[in-house]
């Protein structure tokens, strides 16, 4: 479920892929990592997201795992 705000988007989802600089959130298109960035959590894992819109792709500025719901 995006969220829009001033500084870009905020998502909320499990990680359903993950390849190199790029994740994949929910049912979002790829999201990229910056560069010299990797994520090490968990395929499945629930994440809420925040991404800017950079040079024409979606870039990820903050990665915060959640507590799964019951």
């Amino acid at each position: 479920m995006p969220s829009v705000g001033p500084m870009g988007d905020s998502i909320v989802g499990p990680i359903l892929e993950r390849d190199g600089d790029r994740l994949r959130v929910g049912p979002m298109s790829p999201l990229f990592l910056p560069v010299g960035t990797r994520c090490d959590l968990r395929l499945g894992t629930l994440v809420r997201v925040t991404i800017r819109h950079h040079d024409g792709r979606d870039e990820i500025t903050s990665i915060q795992p959640l507590p799964e719901l019951a």
